[in-house]
């Protein structure tokens, strides 16, 4: 979460986009506010990240990528600090305000991969499963078992044998 100590949760935000240089101080904080809205922090805007709890400070390091407003946008286990109903929020926020931009999750959580559009299941680097959240299911493989294993509450020894399964 590299969010700078000496500045507020906005002004974090703002750093992200160098397309905000020529706006006015209110429509740079629109913006912005925006973003932390997206993500669950309207009400954080003015905190320093020392008094953000690891999700908030992951949370505000997200909007700041998001206010780029990139046509192609990676997020890598983004939600790993996030309880699930803030996980839900999120991501119908960006299915919302990013309709016609790419957004590529990477996660171990089926929770995430389920919103999206095309699933790719991955295993030591190679593609073993692809498809829709429904698709996936209906499959009955790797992806399935992740899905219920996760449902139940995983352990380690149940997410083991759903490798060697899958070897």
């Amino acid at each position: 979460h590299n969010l700078l100590r000496c500045l507020t949760a906005e002004q974090n935000v703002q750093m992200g986009a160098d397309l905000l240089k020529n706006l006015t101080y209110l429509q740079r904080r629109e913006i912005a506010r925006k973003w932390l809205s997206a993500v669950g922090l309207e009400d954080h805007h003015k905190k320093l990240p020392s008094d953000l709890s690891g999700g908030q400070k992951q949370r505000a390091t997200l909007a700041r990528g998001l206010i780029r407003n990139a046509p192609v946008l990676i997020l890598d286990d983004c939600f790993s600090a996030v309880d699930t109903e803030t996980e839900e929020h999120i991501l119908s926020e960006l299915k919302r305000l990013r309709q016609q931009q790419s957004t590529l999750l990477v996660s171990h959580r089926v929770s995430t991969a389920r919103h999206a559009d095309q699933i790719i299941v991955l295993d030591q680097g190679r593609i073993i499963e692809h498809g829709s959240h429904a698709e996936l299911l209906a499959q009955g493989g790797y992806y399935a078992e992740l899905e219920r294993v996760q449902r139940e509450g995983a352990e380690e020894e149940d997410l083991q044998h759903i490798r060697q399964r899958s070897s």
